[in-house]
């Protein structure tokens, strides 16, 4: 299975629990990265159609206010790492390092799932954006006032003209290497509005062949 299948594997894993429970049994039971390549579940473009339905559903409920939120007090550094470890192999067999950079103890009162989709999606857009032997550094800071989280990658970039419209639905910033890498273009678009329901705001900075960093900010109970 190729890396843009896993890729759009994971992001259904974080839709589906049974999807989950495959992906890790296959994990569990795969002694060494090509045999795990190999036992990968086959799938084809039914996986595509099925990521494109659900992900269009979601950013519907985002961007329309509709999406239901149950929050609870979330521990950010467990859940980055949580998700890094999902995108561990995918990560590796892509030459590229990932690390964590966290202050102890941040909390703040987030929907869980929510959280873990939007940390996912920007992590998995850095490893299709980097290419091999680059890196992704995922950072996390704040004040008393709100926590910040970072995603740095040293990958190909944004052009200056693409970056005021890469939070748009279906926009994709290289088309070629977008269909290439598979994905339905609605990725940062669901990022956005679910950091924006969850009460934050998110922004990128990017040079072209040097990298992109996007970060967001999120509110901390008074």
């Amino acid at each position: 299975m190729t890396m843009p299948v896993v890729g759009a594997l994971l992001a259904l894993v974080l839709l589906s629990p049974l999807l989950a429970a495959i992906a890790l049994a296959v994990k569990l039971t795969s002694p060494g990265p090509v045999l795990y390549r190999q036992q990968r579940m086959s799938l084809d473009g039914t996986l595509f159609e099925m990521l494109k339905f659900r992900s269009m559903r979601a950013d519907a409920e985002a961007e329309t206010g509709a999406m239901r939120l149950e929050r609870e007090p979330v521990e950010l550094e467990s859940l980055v790492r949580e998700v890094v470890a999902l995108y561990e192999l995918v990560a590796e067999e892509s030459r590229i390092e990932v690390g964590v950079a966290a202050e102890e103890g941040l909390a703040v009162p987030v929907d869980r799932g929510r959280m873990r989709r939007v940390l996912a999606n920007l992590l998995d857009n850095a490893i299709k954006y980097s290419e091999p032997g680059g890196s992704i550094s995922l950072r996390i800071g704040g004040d008393d006032r709100s926590v910040r989280i970072e995603v740095a990658d040293t990958g190909l970039g944004i052009p200056e003209r693409d970056l005021g419209r890469i939070f748009e639905r279906f926009y994709r910033v290289d088309r070629a290497r977008s269909r290439s890498q598979g994905g339905t273009g609605l990725g940062l678009s669901i990022v956005k509005h679910m950091v924006q329901n969850l009460g934050g705001e998110i922004q990128v900075k990017s040079q072209l062949g040097r990298g992109s960093t996007f970060s967001f900010t999120l509110p901390r109970p008074a």
